[in-house]
């Protein structure tokens, strides 16, 4: 086969695409092509997850589809002309007409039925991969949106010949958590793709080399030390662009695994140069000469946009802002789109959207049905590195108009002494432009500050906060005070004590206390991490819980109560054979071997029983109280963790081959095994409070949920980046918190999976976490020796006013109170503290009027505004009917809620839509401004949101509410919210962090202080 020579056998940051060309120069992902192309054979559906630029999008076509067509035979079974793979990754537009017209298959029938009949008219299995879903989620919302009933049509039926996988970058993994309402084995065939290992990276720069050759280009070899080179500086985590302030997570695991898409861009980069000296080696002294691998990464950007004009860049700078989503996803836009967004024509930024094309920082991509085409930032890995250019580009054009001032300062000194000191006038202006020169540098200084801060929220949010706090009293602005706002947010640390020695384990027990082991004592400290006591241990602490402890020295296990330092009893386990008695008659009944040293331990919740293993494939149950023998559990695999059930009915064990057997404490017998789940080893595992569901951890970097009984998990935990070490539940048992090595703890929902929240701030090994009394604070350890408490809820929790038995239509502030319509027609007016004052009939709400005379109604799925002269405006753009629309005080915008999931906030004088509210994902029944214009509060499903009305961020949802919410307004401050629902409540907020910037920093000063080391 011919294959046309390309310029250089490196993509840059092109992914491999599904051609004989790509897959010639394809390497180091040969075993994971196998992997996942074995697993989509098998198996009706497959989740193939990863993190962003690990190389999905190549895997999946240079690799998966290739293979695939090469494994399947042109006759199989009952079907001929062998496998077709179909690779669908565009979401903007409508999902089920790009999945039918990648497929071939007809528009105008449900898409199963399509893909049926053109499966069966060609007579081939059909594999369709669905890639970059999290982009799916950001066109279509986390409610699955219209594909989720065609995959669930699709997949269910047995006779369709089709194996659907789903590409999904890691940190989005848990938003398919609505397609898993409708495809409940959605999780059961998971895969994780991480990044290269050294030894597939150095394939992937050697062999395309020798296939460049092959095909009858030149023969370049690289040296032997440049290879290493190049790995050692393109390591997952070490570039994350100097402009990110971000650095390697752990320097001891992640240097072993390397990042594909900069090794590309790096080894590109490097062919450039020595070809052009006509050079048949890449050498590392070239590599030194370009600075390394992360000035070559910086400066693809830089090269890039410093071959446009000042003005082209600023237009590049706005672009930035809406091509890149605040959590680093890239979303595409019409050049129409941008251009309304940069505030230029078409026919200006056209120029510049084509040499950013060219230069490969952004992407041309279809539009729909043939419409205009869209832009998009041209790979991932850039989204952090063009939201760090927009923030320096800004930076430098405070910093010249600075130097500017300064100039201007100084001709006007020269000009003054040649004068004679000029006049008073001349000099009191001479002052002013001095004054006014700090001030310029002054706040350039506040802007670095400032931009540091957001850079370090997902690094470490408290040196985050404490900069954004220097920034913001440094310069009280707008800008500072949004970044303080978002530090602030970000900021979940609320107490920390230092310890002298690494953190091992923790425990919580009543009353908020805390029981901190370090490897040779247990330090007690209350609620507010006040220390209360010291206690010295004499061996090893292998479990820690709230209600007992276990140390072994030898073959001796003490146990002791944690909160009290008094030791319950000393157990000796001997070698050789331990007796085995009835439980009632004390008759000796056999006798069974101990192990050999003890490794694992767990203690029942009496501390009667204990789960002993020397880490081989035997458990033994002891009896606690004298040593003795009760049963032995065999399993296949070796011994890795050990925690017994509520009661001490169920024993669970963790295995080396990733899976959990359960077992019956009574009897020994075994009850079941989670299975289908972990790659790596089980280190954690931890009951729910009624044992109704099983969490587990793991080194493969995830943790997951089990409902006890069953082999499916009821969700998977992903997002660390290296081993999970520890996993708890909540008291209730609705939520998980996980410890890693990568330096974090995070908060899950068990039911579904749902991210709570990232506790970033150890900065090493997390090695254990624990829930609080009241469910909202999580307490973890941490290897370089503290402790720490955090506020894991992102949603504050709103507090009670009242409750009826009616459902509450409209509240609203009057009076120093409140008023609540009620279902039955009533209006009550409330105190501040939920007594009712009196009550009536209530009147109809009047009309909503703007401070110009408009007026505003609803008609359907659309808002009309009526001038004062009679002219009508008709906002349009919602799916289903409007339920509400207000005017902003001004009366310059209008925002509405609807049936469709999503609030728009219009401009009212030209009934353009400004942005959408997302967020919410089911009905939203009310959206008001807040009195200053500043927020917006909405009336979702359950709860009510606090945005951004300048920029439709989303500050908070807030919980409390069950069932539908009706009803919600800001008081006169526009610091407080009240909201009623269906359920029969009035409810209230306070919202601390909506204040000015004169609010913010006592706030944060506070905050800082508390959380200062104790």
């Amino acid at each position: 086969m011919n294959v046309t020579l390309p310029p250089s056998p490196f993509k840059g940051l092109s992914f491999f695409g599904d051609s004989e060309h790509d897959r010639r120069f394809f390497f180091g992902r040969e075993r994971e092509s196998e992997l996942v192309a074995a697993n989509l054979m098998a198996s009706r559906l497959t989740v193939l997850y990863g993190p962003s630029g690990v190389g999905k999008s190549s895997l999946l076509r240079a690799g998966v589809a290739r293979r695939l067509r090469s494994l399947v035979p042109a006759v199989e079974g009952d079907y001929e002309g062998g496998a077709e793979v179909v690779i669908v990754d565009r979401w903007r537009d409508d999902p089920v007409a790009a999945v039918a017209a990648a497929a071939q298959a007809r528009l105008d029938v449900p898409l199963a039925d399509a893909i049926a009949e053109r499966t069966l008219a060609k007579g081939s299995e059909l594999y369709l991969v669905l890639d970059q879903m999290e982009e799916y989620v950001l066109y279509h919302g986390r409610d699955g949106g219209p594909l989720a009933d065609e995959l669930e049509d699709l997949l269910t039926r047995p006779d369709q010949p089709v194996h659907v996988l789903l590409g999904v970058r890691d940190d989005a993994l848990a938003d398919l958590d609505a397609f898993k309402r409708r495809l409940p084995a959605l999780f059961g065939n998971l895969l994780r793709l991480d990044h290269l290992t050294r030894a597939a990276a150095r394939s992937a720069i050697v062999e395309p080399l020798r296939a460049y050759s092959e095909l009858g280009g030149p023969e370049v070899t690289a040296e032997d030390e440049l290879v290493e080179a190049v790995l050692d500086q393109v390591a997952a985590g070490r570039i994350e662009q100097s402009l990110t302030g971000r650095g390697l997570v752990d320097a001891g695991e992640r240097t072993r695994r390397v990042e594909a898409p900069y090794l590309q861009l790096v080894l590109e980069r490097l062919w450039e140069v020595e070809r052009e000296q006509g050079s048949e080696t890449l050498r590392a002294s070239t590599l030194e000469e370009l600075g390394g691998a992360e000035q070559i990464v910086e400066e693809h950007l830089e090269r890039a946009l410093g071959s446009l004009d000042d003005e082209a860049r600023d237009l590049a700078a706005r672009l930035f802002d809406h091509l890149v989503t605040p959590s680093g996803t890239k979303i595409a836009h019409a050049v129409d789109d941008l251009a309304r967004y940069a505030r230029v024509g078409p026919e200006r930024l056209e120029p510049v959207l084509g040499t950013l094309d060219v230069a490969r920082i952004l992407r041309r991509v279809p539009g729909r049905s043939g419409g205009p085409p869209r832009y998009e930032i041209f790979h991932d890995v850039l989204a952090p590195a063009v939201l760090g250019w927009r923030d320096r580009r800004e930076l430098e054009s405070e910093r010249s108009a600075a130097r500017r001032r300064h100039r201007r300062l100084a001709l006007v000194a020269v000009l003054a002494l040649i004068a004679l000191a000029g006049t008073l006038a001349l000099a009191a202006w001479a002052l002013a432009q001095r004054s006014q020169a700090r001030d310029l540098a002054r706040s350039a200084e506040a802007r670095e500050l400032a931009a540091s801060a957001l850079s370090q929220l997902a690094v470490d949010p408290e040196h985050s906060l404490r900069l954004a706090l220097e920034a913001a009293e440094l310069e009280p602005s707008e800008r500072t005070e949004a970044v303080l706002r978002r530090a602030l947010l970000d900021s979940r640390l609320r107490l920390r004590a230092n310890v002298a020695d690494p953190v091992v384990t923790l425990a919580t027990g009543a009353g908020g206390v805390v029981a901190a082991a370090s490897a040779k004592t247990i330090t007690l400290y209350d609620g507010n991490l006040a220390e209360t006591a010291t206690l010295p241990l004499d061996g090893r602490i292998l479990e820690l819980r709230g209600d007992g402890a276990v140390v072994v020295s030898g073959r001796t296990i003490t146990i002791l109560d944690p909160l009290t330092g008094r030791i319950e009893r000393r157990v000796v386990i001997p070698e050789g054979q331990l007796p085995v008695r009835d439980v009632e008659s004390g008759r000796l009944l056999a006798s069974i071997a101990a192990p050999k040293t003890i490794r694992y331990a767990a203690l029942g919740p009496e501390r009667t029983l204990l789960a002993i293993s020397d880490g081989s494939r035997r458990t033994v149950i002891v009896n606690a109280l004298n040593g003795e023998g009760r049963h032995v559990l065999e399993q296949p695999s070796a011994v890795t963790a050990l925690r017994f059930g509520p009661a001490a009915r169920t024993l669970a064990v963790g295995g080396s081959d990733g899976s959990v057997r359960l077992w019956r404490v009574s009897t020994g017998e075994h009850r079941g095994s989670l299975r289908l789940g972990h790659v790596g080893h089980v280190r954690d595992i931890a009951f729910s409070p009624r044992a109704t569901l099983v969490a587990t951890a793991s080194t493969d970097g995830t943790a997951r949920v089990w409902r006890a009984g069953s082999t499916v998990p009821v969700s998977v935990l992903p997002g660390h980046e290296n081993f999970v070490n520890d996993v708890e539940f909540s008291a209730n048992g609705s939520f998980v918190v996980t410890a890693g090595k990568d330096g974090t703890a995070r908060v899950w929902r068990a039911e579904n999976g749902e991210a709570i929240a990232t506790l970033r701030g150890h900065g090493d090994l997390v090695t254990a976490a624990a829930f609080l009394p009241g469910d909202r604070r999580v307490v973890t350890a941490g290897v370089e020796g503290t402790v720490r408490i955090w506020d894991s809820v992102r949603q504050p929790p709103l507090r009670l006013v009242r409750a009826f038995r009616e459902p509450v239509m409209r509240v609203r502030f009057a009076g120093g109170g409140f008023e609540a319509v009620t279902a039955d027609g009533r209006l009550h007016v409330l105190s501040l503290g939920g007594e009712e004052l009196s009550q009536r009939d209530a009147t109809e709400p009047a009309v909503e009027r703007s401070p110009d005379g408009s007026t505003l109604r609803i008609e359907g799925k659309t808002a009309v505004i009526r001038r004062a002269d009679g002219r009508e405006l008709v906002l349009r753009g919602h799916l289903d009917i409007v339920t509400s629309a207000h005017f902003s005080p001004d009366g310059a915008q209008v925002v509405t809620a609807s049936r469709d999931h999503d609030p728009i906030v219009w401009d009212a004088r030209t009934g353009d839509a400004l942005r959408k509210l997302l967020g919410h994902f089911a009905i939203v029944s009310d959206a008001r401004f807040s009195p200053d214009g500043r927020w917006i509060v909405t009336a979702g499903p359950g709860k009510p949101g606090i945005w951004d009305a300048s920029t439709g961020e989303l500050i908070y949802l807030l919980q409390g509410h069950v069932g539908i919410l009706l009803s919600a307004e800001f008081d006169s401050t526009s610091r407080r919210i009240v909201t009623g629902g269906q359920d029969g409540t009035v409810q209230t907020y306070r919202c601390t962090i909506c204040g000015h910037i004169d609010e913010l920093i006592p706030l944060a000063r506070a905050r800082l202080a508390a959380a200062a080391p104790r």
